[in-house]
């Protein structure tokens, strides 16, 4: 099983070349990526940068045309988060939400069944949720 974190055009090689590939681009689903253009976001960008509707819009291979069977080799998607700046809890907290909870729409929902304003009007819900737990979060 490959996890394909360098690009989605290595993900399409592999399942080209008949390998199992679990995608985690790092340009779409990496948690320690900086959530804003301002200098000052905490995060890196070695990749990019992964505002929450950027990860929420992920669709994969979107721009390919990689066939139904080799898409069948895709079992999944998963998120990264590498700590190596990422020194608290709070920090880790603000990192992961809520875009996690945005690519998980992604991996669990239909392209045709997402829409970003419905997505918004439920994670002002979420996020009340968040609060009442305590975790910090990106506002």
């Amino acid at each position: 099983m490959i996890f394909s974190w360098l690009s989605e055009e290595s993900g399409i090689e592999c399942v080209r070349n008949g390998y199992p590939v679990v995608l985690q681009p790092g340009q779409e689903t990496y948690l320690d990526m900086a959530q804003d253009y301002s200098a000052c976001e905490p995060g890196t960008d070695w990749a990019c940068k992964v505002p929450l509707e950027k990860a929420y819009h992920y669709e994969p291979f979107a721009n390919s045309n990689v066939t139904a069977k080799e898409f069948e080799r895709v079992k999944g998607i998963q998120c990264a988060l590498w700590c190596e700046m990422t020194h608290t809890q709070s920090r880790f907290e603000y990192m992961i939400f809520p875009r996690l909870m945005a690519i998980a729409e992604v991996c669990w929902s239909a392209k045709e069944q997402r829409d970003w304003s419905d997505f918004q009007a439920r994670l002002s819900g979420q996020l009340q949720y968040l609060d009442r737990l305590g975790i910090n979060y990106r506002r």
